[in-house]
């Protein structure tokens, strides 16, 4: 499931869109995450047994699965900042912390899916990294 992410994200991206449009395209795929319980458990299931389970090399697929999705992020942001549609900032942290942001909606969608509509939680999030950049 975790390498499907990594496809369904990069496939959710149009090279033409603006990088505005593209990085919520990103956001949107792993957002979609949360509409399939089956892939948030296998998802939380990779990240714990990364924690504790050195011999099946799980740690190393989930650093190189949020490799990835920064990796497309900082490209993203990187693209912005060059065609003036995003201001100046490190584009490293700032895909680490729209990842962790994104991580941790995931989590609280799984404890309490009923917690917000995911429409309401998609349009803020969008607002608060469009006033960022």
């Amino acid at each position: 499931h975790t390498l499907q992410f990594i496809e369904h994200a990069a496939s959710a991206v149009d090279t033409n869109a603006t990088p505005d449009v593209q990085l919520r395209a990103l956001i949107d795929s792993f957002l979609e995450l949360t509409s399939e319980p089956e892939h948030m458990q296998a998802w939380v299931d990779f990240w714990a047994r990364s924690l504790v389970d050195d011999e099946l090399d799980v740690r190393d697929g989930l650093r190189r699965v949020y490799t990835a999705f920064r990796q497309g992020l900082v490209s993203v942001l990187e693209n912005g900042q060059k065609s003036g549609d995003f201001g100046v900032f490190d584009p490293i942290p700032v895909a680490a912390i729209i990842a962790a942001i994104l991580e941790g909606l995931f989590f609280h969608m799984l404890i309490a899916p009923d917690l917000l509509p995911m429409d309401d939680i998609r349009d803020q999030l969008h607002q608060m990294v469009a006033k960022t950049l």
